[in-house]
């Protein structure tokens, strides 16, 4: 028996997929028949569905309007009063639906209303009476002495984010948690200031615990309908802040700041004291008050940051925290920036000095700012990068006792999880990520790319799909859905998500999967053009200089001095994280290239006890052994590979495999 029947029409149903994904993040089962054919008499199958569960959902739509079988679907909910219903379009709805208000939909998923999210979960909960189950917050452990090694983490280019700031605020989720009362607080966008800090004050409110903040400013809209909402607007040198609260429909707080005698950290820290304190739950952690001239100047940081990960844009970050840390030595936010976006340069050049720079902001900063869990979480970043799990479990462990909806702490810990070889209380994690973020897609993308490595390519496709739904920019999402199309063997809607993704922005990983395209179809020779022209990008990519290896092998060109050089660049990333399966099993496919048997058998034996699940690691594993003649270990290989979700299509046509 489910929780929620989804009514919708076929025609609508690449707009219902993200949000039965929404509803099942949630906790909540759902049955939605998605093979079901207009005209279809109303089956036994369906009416049983349909008696047992506790909420129907249904999406309007001129298709839908038009269903007899959307309108027997809906009826038997509204004859239940359990229906919940959903415009996806301005149509006029039958008599018998007009009196049940609906959620305004229009335009989802492009247009994804937090406010109108928050509205349909709750009336689904309130029909299901059945909140959603929410683990409780990990415990905060003794923290470990601050030695990193000099360790590393190779990503896939193009396939890494994370945040450091909030980019959006959760939505509203029932909680289950035993003696937690959730506060709900809706910020809006400060009236007539002209560097409105509504957004910082709302990222300050977002770290509280048990309070669940809606940011305006974040591109989330709608009027308020529980908890609190915090309005402010300016009126000469005062900023007058006022705090209702929607359901006694009262102001509960009022008070001014002088904005001319305040800097603007300071006021918008002062303001978010004033709030916290009121809902009873204080801010725990110190910030150093900085000149409104540098605290601009780090706004502006944060938000290159959260731009695309281009070189340029992470460097003009790295530039403009330098600058306000250089100024304010003791602002351990500029710090905190600081070590994200090494980070983040680090990920793409794969340089030790940017991973060095990381560590020595990051440990900066929270000597500046213990106890704040933004910092907590970069810190913790920065050990998972390095492979030292237990470490980065500890601090987002840290950063989630003093703010346990921070998702970007939620993702990180996912992760760590999954590295543990613990996939299903990863994925936990990231539902949990999902539930308090429905409209954020990196909840939904970082879990995509978990399901890609692990060879489960149609949940891959599922969580990519969902996604693009939610992101501005879609060329790096088209991209790895073809990937992950390419390797169940869809190749039709591999080349049309690349063509698209190469349209939409022309990049090194689009360039990548281009290659890889011409590989498996034959074209050697085309494919090294392009993996050159990918190098050109970015020359410190070990794995694409050992993709022009392949190519120049198999097109009759010498391939020693690609795959040199990916040996070079590779083994330097080992000095920085000797335990990355995916690098260790690159190098011993390079060193079977060039000969070194011996090193590449060690480096086989090695990437096989890091990462055996790892469909990466295995392709690797393959290549090497069918490079050291070793056909019978290649097969055995390849057939763990098949288990594991290879596509046996792509085995077939990869020249590494011919015997």
């Amino acid at each position: 028996m489910a929780d929620v029947f989804v009514s919708y029409a076929r025609e609508d149903y690449r707009k219902v997929v993200p949000f039965v994904a929404i509803l099942e993040a949630q906790g909540w089962s759902v049955w939605w028949d998605k093979e079901i054919s207009p005209g279809l008499s109303f089956s036994k199958v369906i009416e049983k569905e349909l008696a047992q569960v506790s909420c129907v959902v249904v999406f309007w739509s001129r298709h839908a309007v038009s269903s007899d079988w959307v309108h027997a679907e809906a009826s038997e909910g509204m004859e239940r009063n359990i229906l919940v219903p959903i415009l996806l379009e301005d149509v006029k709805l039958p008599l018998v639906f007009r009196q049940k208000q609906s959620a305004n939909f229009f335009g989802w998923p492009r247009n994804a209303d937090q406010e109108q999210i928050q509205q349909v979960l709750s009336a689904i909960s309130e029909a299901i009476d059945k909140p959603a189950p929410v683990a409780a917050p990990a415990s905060r452990s003794q923290r470990s002495s601050y030695v990193i090694l000099l360790l590393a983490l190779f990503v896939v280019a193009g396939l890494t984010f994370y945040s450091y700031y909030p980019t959006s605020t959760p939505a509203t989720v029932a909680e289950s948690r035993p003696g937690n009362t959730i506060t709900y607080l809706t910020v809006h966008q400060f009236q007539n200031m002209e560097n409105d800090v509504a957004q910082e004050v709302a990222d300050y409110l977002t770290l509280l615990n048990d309070v669940q903040v809606v940011s305006e400013s974040a591109g989330n809209s709608g009027r308020p309908t529980r908890g609190y909402s915090l309005q402010a607007i300016q009126t000469g040198r005062k900023l007058l802040v006022s705090l209702f609260d929607n359901a006694e429909q009262r102001t509960q707080l009022e008070f001014a700041v002088d904005i001319d005698q305040t800097p603007l950290n300071a006021a918008a820290r002062m303001i978010a004291d004033r709030i916290a304190e009121t809902l009873g739950k204080p801010l725990g952690f110190r910030q150093e008050v900085v000149t409104n001239e540098l605290y601009l100047e780090y706004l502006e940081a944060r938000e290159v940051l959260r731009l695309p990960r281009t070189e340029a844009n992470v460097s003009r970050a790295i530039e403009l925290f330098s600058d306000v840390a250089g100024q304010a030595p003791r602002f351990g936010e500029a710090q905190g920036g600081l070590c994200h976006a090494y980070i983040a340069s680090y990920r793409i050049k794969g340089g030790p000095s940017d991973f060095e720079n990381a560590e020595k902001h990051c440990f900066r900063a929270i000597r500046l700012s213990d106890n704040n869990p933004l910092i907590e979480a970069a810190t913790a970043e920065l050990y998972r990068t390095s492979g030292q799990l237990a470490e980065a479990s500890q601090h987002f462990e840290n950063a989630l006792r003093i703010s346990p909806y921070l998702t970007e702490a939620l993702r990180g810990l996912a992760l760590v999880r999954i590295k543990e070889n613990n996939f299903d209380e990863g994925v936990s994690l990231f539902r949990r990520a999902q539930q308090y973020e429905p409209g954020n897609w990196r909840n939904y993308y970082k879990l995509a790319e978990e399901y890609f490595r692990t060879g489960r390519y149609a949940e891959a496709v599922t969580e990519w799909n969902i996604a693009k739904a939610f992101v501005e920019d879609k060329s790096l999402v088209t991209s790895d859905l073809g990937a992950a199309y390419f390797m169940l063997g869809d190749f039709e809607n591999a080349v049309e998500n690349w063509e698209v993704s190469l349209t939409l922005k022309p990049g090194f990983a689009a360039m990548s999967n281009l290659g890889s395209a011409y590989y498996f179809r034959g074209d050697y020779q085309r494919a090294l053009e392009i993996y050159k022209q990918a190098i050109e990008i970015n020359q410190s990519d070990y794995r694409m200089w050992m993709n022009a290896g392949e190519a120049a092998l198999h097109s009759g060109v010498d391939p020693a001095s690609y795959y040199r050089q990916s040996v070079l660049l590779g083994e330097q990333q080992l000095q920085i994280n000797p335990d990355d399966a995916e690098i260790v099993s690159a190098m011993a496919q390079s060193h079977a290239a060039l000969g070194d048997s011996a090193r590449a058998l060690q480096l086989i034996n090695q990437s096989l006890l890091l990462g055996s699940g790892n469909v990466y690691v295995l392709y690797d594993v393959a290549v090497a052994y069918s490079r050291l003649g070793n056909l019978e270990a290649m097969n055995a290989t390849l057939k763990q590979m098949k288990n594991n979700g290879y596509s046996a299509v792509l085995i077939e046509k990869d020249a590494n495999f011919k015997q």
